[in-house]
């Protein structure tokens, strides 16, 4: 029977890889550093759950979906669309209500049979590399008491396990990743007082890789 490697394998073929090891155990071959990171994502998705269902338990939350809108967010969208259109509004951007730095709430223009919006939009990245985004925060919503929504702001805790290749892989991307256009949610409220921003941390681990010759993107 093929034994399936593990976590725990791998931290003591590492261990090995630092002391005075023969050079069989100086690397992992690509086939176990796959199941590896898929050991990774399967705890990474169990933790992410685990923390949106204690998040959503708080007393007094009722878990709603906002819709998501597409609409230019003045600092955050690369170009604007519908220029024909007046620009939202803002109504809030960082450190006010807890936003970070890539997050606003604005008010869209009222058109006609279209009253204003209050949006909630992020271009959020939580890891990255010169290959774009690698992991963006995840937002779920909840209504709250005196007409208030909180937005559950699911942040990564991040933890990267090195891990020695065998072999040579390629790395970069060649070319510089294009502007993150803003995720956007129009918010069940008429004031930007009502809206919270809540922190929710969860553990999220993945394999850093270095190979035994690395190979630049052209």
């Amino acid at each position: 029977m093929r034994f399936r490697p593990s976590i725990l394998l791998l931290s003591i073929a590492l261990a090995g890889c630092r002391g005075a090891a023969s050079p069989a155990a100086s690397c992992v071959e690509p086939t176990e550093v796959r199941a590896l990171q898929e050991e990774l994502d399967a705890k990474n998705r169990k933790s992410l759950a685990s923390a949106i269902a204690g998040a959503l338990a708080t007393p007094g939350y009722e878990r709603i979906t906002p819709t998501v809108v597409i609409e230019f967010i003045p600092g955050l969208s690369p170009e604007n669309p519908r220029s024909d259109r007046p620009p939202p509004t803002v109504l809030a951007k960082a450190p006010e209500r807890g936003l970070h730095a890539q997050e606003s709430i604005v008010a869209t223009a009222a058109a006609e049979n279209a009253p204003s919006k209050i949006v909630f939009a992020t271009t959020e990245c939580s890891a990255g590399s010169s290959c774009g985004c690698e992991l963006r925060p995840e937002y779920h919503f909840a209504s709250a008491p005196g007409g208030r929504v909180v937005i559950l702001r699911l942040s990564p805790q991040i933890h990267r396990d090195p891990v020695s290749q065998c072999g040579p892989c390629g790395f970069g991307c060649g070319m510089p990743s294009p502007p993150l256009n803003p995720t956007s949610y129009a918010l069940p409220v008429d004031d930007v007082s009502k809206v919270d921003i809540i922190d929710v941390p969860y553990e999220w681990h993945r394999l850093n890789v270095e190979c035994e010759k690395m190979i630049p993107a052209p």
